[in-house]
């Protein structure tokens, strides 16, 4: 019993058969009626496991030995490669190329004479095409091993019908031409396909290309095309559940829709409708399709997206917009109940809002023009334009209603992405009002009421648990620009910027509220966070607009207004620090603190108001400094601080009638409130109160603060007087000095009852920069000069250095106070320079090395120290020497300097084991990086005279040449390592240098390289005797090559050949066979050099010392024999061949040289079994071939198009063959594979 038509069960057609299961028919026919498609692969498998199976006869064993199993072969490269081409992709593909030639070719062909023939000619080579094609297909198809062959040209066939009919109604056919046409191509495709079904498909697809130069044919078109969308998708009798039908009502869709897009005849609407119906057509049949055919369910949803987008941008026709929109939604919908993916609930949300606007374009004109001029007059737009913002509020339901829809689904994901794609459609709507304001003044406040409006009902719908914070963020921050934009029209006073700084100080405190209100209770934290941050936002955008609006006031009263208003939020502040939720009241605390400090810029253009502001904000922090939160240092230091200015800006700018102090008394006054300040300090220490214990530290810290304060004030003033000598001699200045002396001298002689606090170490400072300062200001009164200040602060600084060594350790900062007084040293002598500054820069080397030793740590301070020192030094010998000899030029100067480093640098290294450790405790090991250090500048020195002319001092040029160049050579004796690649290196730049100024040594320019290899068979024999041999021997290496590449421009040919047979020495002396290559190397190059100075430009000439020299080192080279140096002796054989095959064919390629190379190889690989011989040998051949075909196709153009034709005919034989003989192919191939693999 066999059910031949499953998918028609209104139409059953039962069979029954009686046959003999021994009938040899039985399986010829079951294989017709698979191909058919009448049964199933399936079917067939069950019918032959019960019925065509007999089990096998029983055979008799006896006990053999075991045979061992033979060891698989390795699959080798040439293996695999032999199993990819014989592939049945590879047979596609062959097949395929081949018909794209022949395509081609043929179109060549027949485009050379296209103009010779008319339509009716024309259409007959199409004809003619097809007609071969389909006796093609028929042959094939009866030939049981070419199923591929023929599904491919069937393919083609089927393909080439729908085309006919288009070039067929180019030619205007009559009627009774289509008829016949018609004929001959159901003829064709009954014969192509295997249901009839499909052939009138076929004939179907043929006849919509009738009669379209009249313009009418294309109504039909799409007429067809929306009955075959409901045909695929309506449940029913009439749908198209075959694969078959689809894909060809599919195909013959797009072959529609490129001739509407090629001739412009049809509408953007209807061809948009044939893409939407072609991609409904292709996504239903992929559905049915292998995993081979994922693809095709992205065309088609490609054809859905393009039509919809094309459908959109014509306006003209709105029904055909809403079909798209129902065609694309029902798919998008479909695919989102089984997918939930958020690219589907997006598309979706586009279709529909699409949809609402073609819906919306079904009404009558007259009703939609009354509708918005009605809204217009209603909200005073002065543009019908500006009405498309309120119309698009409604368009955010859409994502709304679909992220319902799934909550409901218990898709909570998805729900989040539909809310946040409404929020974000709303967010944008309010951009666009934005964008009109104010020429809108009643939109924008609408469109952001609407979004709080939906935040707050979609945070009390099922949605609100999905994204609370965003809900809260959204509803806050709309309803708080509604309020701002309401404020714009509803009170008038808001234009100044003090009115806009007021509504925000006013919101700000609302929402501050709420943050009090809501407190640490879990369902009000998103609202809480969201309050907090936005009323901080709106603290600080009320501070820039007060700060705007009080500088451009000129009355007082109105800058005492806007500070007092904004003084309000430091204060709501330190409140949410006191009762607001705990995780706030660390910040708020901060940014109360912050806050008192910015509302003093609101002050400062009003000294009574800065006053204020001060002791306010003093205040504030006083009262906030009683509760136990606030009960902190620097709460503490705050309040003082803000308690101590405005006590300074009273006493500075006075109060009523009273206009204050003078400039001078009131810096006398800080400067006593100093020693008020410590006598308070005194008085607290050792109190049981810890208020009187936090404030007297507070005081004490904000003291040594002023007084730090003062310090440098004092000094700049007293620099004032002594660079302007016509000042008045002041003298507050020196009771300044005398204050602060008192002041820090208490402070310091009373720090044992203080227990040591932490500011003494900053004291110490103070009273070393007051002594500075008393010491200035004597010298200032006796008229003294920058020298006389470099001189006393440098004895400042080495008393101060014996005090802090001879006194006790109770303040380990004390050893940095010497230093305090050099680097002053160094600041007063900067400005001037005579024989005596290195001295001073000698002393203040003196003292850093000295606190240097009391410090084994600080290792930057040796080095600077004696950078510093050596500056010294060299400051002096240029001086000195300046006025010893006479005038020399810049290189002489070079020169001297490359003295005096190559100096130091011997001096340190020599006594880096003597003075160094004794005296400085400076270890071997600085004073040798020192030294070095020293070598390092002296030698940038001299590489700096090959920007300059020669020396006229030469002793001294050869002076720096002897110590310079003796350093490395010394230290690489001792050491080795890179000294003695430094001391070569050394060596050949004086020698470049000497080169280029002494006269005769530029005419051994062609031999330094002949000298540098003798060099370097010495020091590889001297390296012999050292226990690090290794140095030497490297620069044994590189010395010859390096000079050889340095004067490669006027080398000797012989000259290279000594440095070849000096690295074949040294390959002897060293045991380093590999050297024998770099020897082999330059004299390649020698060999170039010589055909270079003869004039020979021939390439080949060139190439092929290298390529023999690479093939001889892979025959030679011990080390690449055998198996494991197979692959890299193939890489040294391909290279070497390929370079002199390059180079025969770049010069040679149509001529006998590089054929008779090319055989050679091929002959020298046969011969050797080498695969590089050959390769390389067929490569170059066919080239050489190739090239001597572009020549002839040069001549005779018509021949390659004839070759195309042949090329492609071959492929597809070629493609046939192997399916027909593939097991033989094979196993000769592999044959062959496998011989030369075995090769070399």
């Amino acid at each position: 019993m066999a059910d031949l038509a499953p998918q028609h069960r209104d139409h059953l057609l039962t069979i029954e058969l009686a046959v003999r299961t021994s009938d040899p028919r039985l399986l010829e026919g079951l294989e017709v009626w698979l191909r058919l498609g009448l049964v199933s692969e399936d079917w067939v498998r069950e019918v032959a496991s019960t019925w065509l199976t007999c089990p096998l006869p029983a055979i008799a064993r006896s006990p053999v030995a075991p045979v061992p199993s033979p060891s698989p072969q390795p699959v080798t490269q040439s293996s695999g490669r032999l199993r990819a081409i014989t592939a049945e992709l590879s047979v596609v593909w062959l097949l395929l190329l081949g018909a794209f030639l022949v395509v081609v070719s043929s179109a060549w062909l027949a485009a050379s004479f296209w103009s010779q023939v008319g339509g009716v000619g024309q259409y007959g080579i199409l004809l003619l095409y097809t007609i071969l094609f389909w006796g093609a297909a028929l042959w094939t198809d009866r030939q049981a091993r070419l199923r591929l062959t023929g599904q491919t040209l069937r393919a083609l066939v089927t393909l080439l019908l729908p085309v006919n009919a288009w070039a067929a109604d180019g030619l205007g056919l009559p009627l009774w031409g289509w008829f016949g046409a018609s004929a001959l191509w159901l003829m064709i495709a009954w014969t192509m396909v295997s249901r009839r079904s499909v052939a009138l498909l076929i004939l179907l697809a043929c006849g919509l290309h009738w009669n379209w130069p009249s313009g009418q044919a294309w109504a039909g078109v799409t007429i067809c095309a929306g009955f075959i969308a409901l045909a695929a998708v309506w449940p029913g009798r009439w749908q198209l559940r075959s694969r078959h039908h689809r894909a060809l009502m599919a195909g013959s869709l797009l072959i529609l829709l490129l001739r509407a897009l090629a001739t412009q005849i049809a509408s953007l609407a209807d061809v948009a409708l044939v893409m939407v119906v072609s991609g409904l057509l292709v996504i239903l049949d992929a559905r049915e399709a292998t995993r081979a055919k994922v693809g095709l369910n992205g065309f088609g949803w490609l054809l859905v997206g393009l039509g919809w987008l094309l459908g959109q941008t014509d306006a003209t026709a709105p029904w055909q917009q809403l079909t798209l929109a129902l065609i694309a939604g029902g798919l998008l919908w479909e695919r989102l109940q089984r997918s939930g993916r958020r690219a589907d609930l997006l598309g979706l949300t586009l279709v529909m809002a699409g949809a609402c606007r073609g819906t919306a374009a079904l009404l009558p004109d007259d009703w939609r023009s009354s509708l918005l001029v009605a809204v217009q007059s209603l909200l005073e737009l002065r543009q019908p334009e500006q009405v498309l913002g309120l119309l698009w509020l409604p368009y955010p339901i859409v994502p709304g209603g679909l992220a319902i829809a799934q909550q409901r689904r218990d898709r909570p994901d998805l729900a989040k992405f539909g809310l946040g794609l409404a929020l974000g459609i709303l967010l944008l709507l309010n951009a666009y009002a934005l964008a009109l304001w104010p020429h809108n003044l009643r939109l924008l406040p609408l469109s952001l009421l609407t979004t709080a409006s939906f935040g707050l009902v979609a945070s009390r719908s099922p949605l609100g648990s999905l994204l609370p914070q965003v809900l809260a963020n959204c509803t806050l921050t709309t309803a708080l620009a509604a309020v701002y934009a309401l404020a714009r029209f509803a009170l008038p006073t808001t234009s100044a910027p003090i009115g806009w700084g007021q509504v925000g100080i006013g919101a700000a405190l609302v929402l501050w509220s709420l943050v009090a209100i809501g407190g640490d209770r879990s369902p009000w934290q998103p609202w809480v966070k969201t309050s907090w941050w936005l009323g901080l936002g709106l603290a600080g955008l009320s501070l820039v607009q007060l700060t705007h609006g009080v500088w451009e006031t000129v009355p007082a009263q109105v800058a005492t207004s806007g500070l007092l208003s904004w003084l309000v939020i430091p204060l709501a502040l330190l409140g949410l620090a006191a009762i607001g939720p705990e995780r706030f009241r660390k910040a708020a605390k901060g940014l109360g603190a912050g806050g008192l400090v910015l509302a003093q810029s609101l002050a400062i253009s009003s000294p009574q108001s800065l006053t204020l502001s001060l002791g306010v904000a003093g205040l504030a922090l006083g009262a906030s400094s009683l509760l136990p939160g606030f009960r902190q240092g620097w709460v503490a230091l705050m309040a003082v601080t803000f308690g101590w200015l405005s006590l300074s800006a009273l006493t500075g700018a006075g109060v009523g009638s009273w206009s204050g102090l003078a400039f001078g008394p009131w810096v006398t006054l800080q400067s006593g409130l100093l020693v008020v300040a410590w006598g308070l300090w005194w008085l607290g220490v050792g109190r049981s109160s810890p208020l009187l214990r936090l404030y007297g530290q507070a005081l004490d810290r904000w003291a040594t603060a002023v007084s730090w304060l003062l310090l440098p004030f004092t000094a700049l003033r007293l620099l004032v007087l002594a660079l302007d000598g016509d000042q008045p001699q002041a003298l507050w200045e020196g009771w300044v000095i005398g204050l602060l002396l008192g002041a820090i001298g208490f402070r310091l002689l009373t720090s044992r009852r203080a227990g040591r606090p932490a500011a003494i170490p900053g004291l110490l400072w103070a009273g070393a920069a007051a002594l500075e300062l008393a010491a200035a200001e004597t010298l200032r009164q006796l008229n003294g000069s920058l020298s006389h200040y470099a001189v006393a602060t440098l004895g400042l600084g080495f008393i101060c250095l014996f005090a802090t060594e001879r006194l006790g350790r109770q303040f380990p900062s004390r050893r940095w106070l010497p230093l305090g007084y050099g680097l002053l040293t160094l600041l007063w002598r900067s400005s001037y320079w005579d024989g005596w500054t290195g001295l001073l820069m000698v002393g203040v080397a003196l003292i850093g090395l000295r606190v240097a030793a009391r410090s084994p740590h600080q290792r930057w301070l040796s080095y600077s120290s004696l950078a510093i020192a050596s500056w010294g030094w060299g400051e002096l010998a240029f001086f000195w020497t300046g006025h010893w000899l006479p005038a020399g030029t810049t290189t002489d100067a070079l020169v001297l300097f490359a003295v005096v480093a190559g100096f130091l640098a011997w001096f340190y290294d020599l006594g880096r084991d003597r003075w160094g450790r004794s005296l400085f405790a400076l270890n071997g090991r600085t004073l040798a990086w020192t030294a070095h250090g020293h070598w390092l500048v002296g030698t940038g020195f001299s590489g700096l005279l090959w920007l300059t002319a020669g020396p006229t001092h030469g002793p001294l040029a050869w002076a720096a040449l002897g110590l310079l160049v003796a350093y490395p050579w010394v230290q690489g004796w001792r050491t080795s390592g890179l000294w003695v690649d430094l001391a070569a290196l050394q060596t050949i730049a004086w020698i470049s240098w000497g080169r280029a100024w002494l006269p005769g040594w530029a005419a051994f320019d062609p031999h330094w390289a002949v000298l540098a290899a003798f060099s370097a068979i010495g020091l590889a024999v001297l390296g012999q005797t050292r226990s690090q041999k290794i140095a030497w021997e490297r620069v044994a290496l590189w010395l010859p090559a390096s000079m050889s590449l340095l004067l490669a421009g006027s080398i000797a040919p012989p000259a290279l050949m000594v440095v070849a047979a000096s690295y074949g020495a040294l390959a002897a002396l060293l045991r380093r066979r590999r050297l024998y290559y770099l020897g082999l190397l330059f004299a390649t190059w020698s060999i170039w050099r010589s055909l270079w100075l003869a004039g020979s430009m021939e390439a080949l000439l060139y190439v092929g010392p290298l390529g023999s020299s690479l093939i001889l080192a892979a025959e030679i080279d011990p080390a690449w024999q055998g198996a494991k140096g197979r692959p890299l002796r193939h890489g040294l054989r391909l290279a070497g061949t390929g370079i002199i095959a390059w180079a025969a064919f770049a010069q040679h390629s149509t001529d006998w040289v590089s054929l008779v190379l090319a055989l050679g190889a091929i002959g020298a690989g046969i011969f050797w079994q080498v695969r590089a011989y050959l390769l390389m040998g067929s490569l170059l051949l066919g080239a050489a071939t190739l090239a001597n075909f572009v020549e002839l196709n040069a001549r005779w153009s018509f021949l390659k198009w004839l070759v195309g034709l042949a090329l492609g005919t071959g492929m597809i034989w070629l493609a046939a063959t192997f399916e027909t003989q593939r097991d033989r192919a094979m196993a000769l191939l592999q044959r062959w594979s496998d011989d030369l693999d075995r090769w070399d």
